[in-house]
């Protein structure tokens, strides 16, 4: 009986230690950051800078005493993922749309230039871009 329960375990593999191999990596990095830009000024120039004024003119946005304000607050970038991979497909894995995004931190106003950056990237290359970002703005 002791000769039939070795061959049983050795047989065993769900102790077994396997290196984990994954088919593919995703990074998502998040930060809050202080940027020295004039988020305003990024629209400047482009027809939607306008869209504000527009809309507050054709709607009537506020209830009755009460006025309201429009102002940007986001940049969003959208990656597609054209194409197949064959690997992916082995294993039924589809590609998700992703979002690179910058929007100022919400109920603290855009003048105190605080943002929320996000991006399907590692940490460095996300603050690789908004260093980028704040050189060019």
């Amino acid at each position: 009986m002791k000769d039939l329960l070795s061959l049983i375990a050795s047989f065993e593999t769900r102790h077994e230690v396997r290196p984990i191999m994954p088919v593919i990596e995703i990074d998502e990095s998040q930060s809050t950051v202080e940027l020295a830009i004039d988020f305003h000024r990024l629209l400047s120039g482009s027809i939607s800078a306008n869209i504000p004024e527009v809309f507050g003119s054709l709607t009537n946005v506020a209830p009755p005493s009460m006025r309201a304000t429009i102002t940007p607050s986001a940049l969003r970038f959208k990656i597609r993922y054209l194409g197949e991979n064959e690997d992916l497909k082995k294993h039924s894995i589809s590609m998700a749309d992703k979002y690179v995004s910058i929007e100022a931190r919400e109920g603290i106003g855009i003048d105190a230039r605080i943002f929320f950056a996000s991006a399907p990237v590692k940490s460095d290359s996300l603050l690789e871009l908004l260093r980028y970002f704040e050189n060019g703005a």
